[in-house]
């Protein structure tokens, strides 16, 4: 069944007035009422010629009333023909030479119920079959073949399907769409993006393996980052994932930089130690430890070991790039990673031109004694409600309650005190679509 088509004439370019003023006014030929001419084409022309002289609307009567008549066709045409088509006013307008301003003005000018009594348009309709549409039974089948088979089937598997229906491939193709807008509709999630405010006040850090050995014998490095303003604090080389590289970096790092408030992790034996809790306690910074097996809870410091490999093996491609003889296997050395390091430290925290992650750092302000005292007592209220919520008793809990009830207050607690910002962001799912055998 094929689909109907208008034939049409390619966009007009805007005539002078003088022609388009003598088209207007040539005759019983070049005026006839569009609804008595048979062609597509003489319909656009008597249309245009009105269109290019509706800015010099002043002058006789009969030239008023020509004018009048045409805006009348004009707005026919966009609702009874362009509109069943699924044409825009922009496109309408094109064709008519004129801007789509103007239109969509002449169409808020048709009074509320006065459509109806817009003129006929004979001869100016689609050309060929009419399109057969759906019937009530047959758009439920359709939908329900779909839900079965899911969103991600084609035209040609609806087609097979339904051979004995005589559905048009684009009345297919519409239920098709329908369904599938409908489905991500139903499907979307609606998640919080974290945007962290004050650089220094909030860090992440998580041990990743190396694809290589570092200098041949570190398999491992010790991430740690500051999530506000991006600044890689550490990409250093380690032997083992335990607790003593964690607790001398954070010494080194406390001393050099000042403390965090939170510090982020995931549950690894080495952050969970006893010596670097109280390491956290001693300098007055909170552990905020993910759920279990969620590693996209530190999901920025996990984007950022990605891009930081993937510097470090630009590193090394350069360098030994530059060697007379290239190495099958080349080594990856502590240098590229500062060099990694550097690299990432020099460019913004984001996509836009702005301050590098380094100037971001720079410019921070160090936590004083008075806003860590002001933050904890944030989070001991928080705590309490979160207690509350959790059903917890008083007193001391388990390590797991107590990391659950800490994601709670924390969270409340840096919301409170402007270090955390959340925004809403929904997310559609993505169609994957199915390659399915047509021939039966």
């Amino acid at each position: 069944m094929t689909n109907p088509t208008l034939e049409l004439p390619v966009p007009c370019a805007k005539a002078d007035s003088a022609s388009t003023s003598s088209l207007l006014l040539a005759g019983d030929g070049a005026t006839a009422a569009p609804g008595s001419m048979r062609s597509g084409h003489d319909h656009f022309n008597w249309l245009r010629g009105y269109c290019h002289s509706a800015s010099s609307a002043a002058g006789s009567t009969e030239r008023r009333a020509l004018i009048g008549q045409g805006r009348a066709h004009a707005v026919a045409f966009q609702v009874r023909v362009a509109e069943e088509l699924g044409w825009s006013v922009g496109r309408t307008s094109q064709y008519l030479g004129i801007s789509s301003r103007t239109l969509h003005r002449w169409l808020q000018d048709v009074p509320s119920g006065g459509r109806a009594a817009l003129p006929e348009l004979d001869g100016c309709g689609p050309l060929g079959r009419p399109l057969a549409t759906a019937t009530e039974a047959q758009r439920l089948q359709v939908v329900d073949f779909l839900q079965a088979e899911g969103p991600g089937i084609g035209v040609p598997r609806l087609q097979a399907h339904f051979t004995d229906a005589d559905l048009a491939r684009a009345e297919l193709r519409r239920l098709l769409a329908d369904f599938r807008r409908h489905w991500r509709q139903e499907n979307q999630r609606l998640i919080h993006v974290c945007r962290w405010q004050v650089p220094g006040s909030v860090w992440a850090m998580d041990f990743t393996q190396m694809p290589v050995p570092i200098d041949g014998r570190f398999p491992h490095v010790l991430a740690i980052r500051d999530l506000a303003s991006g600044y890689q604090l550490l990409w250093e080389p380690v032997l083992r994932q335990t607790a003593q590289p964690v607790f001398d970096a954070l010494v080194r790092l406390f001393t050099i930089h000042g403390a965090p408030l939170v510090l982020k992790s995931d549950n690894g034996s080495a952050f969970l130690d006893a010596e670097v809790r109280a390491l956290l306690g001693q300098w007055q910074v909170f552990p905020l430890y993910s759920p279990p097996r969620t590693p996209q809870y530190n999901g920025a410091c996990e984007a950022s070991i990605g891009s930081l490999k993937r510097r470090t093996q630009r590193q090394v491609q350069v360098r030994t790039a530059a060697n007379a003889e290239p190495e099958p296997d080349p080594t990856w050395t502590s240098a590229d990673l500062d060099a990694a390091q550097e690299q990432a430290n020099a460019e913004p925290n984001s996509r836009r031109p702005g301050p590098s992650r380094a100037q971001v750092w720079e410019a921070r302000t160090l936590a004083t004694a008075e806003e860590r005292t002001s933050f904890g007592e944030a989070y001991r209220r928080e705590e309490e409600l979160a207690r509350r919520e959790k059903r917890h008793p008083d007193g001391p809990l388990t390590r797991p309650q107590q990391a659950a009830v800490d994601r709670i207050a924390l969270r409340r607690a840096m919301v409170a005190r402007g270090y955390l910002v959340f925004r809403r962001r929904r997310l559609y799912p993505s169609i994957k679509r199915t390659n399915c055998d047509t021939t039966g």
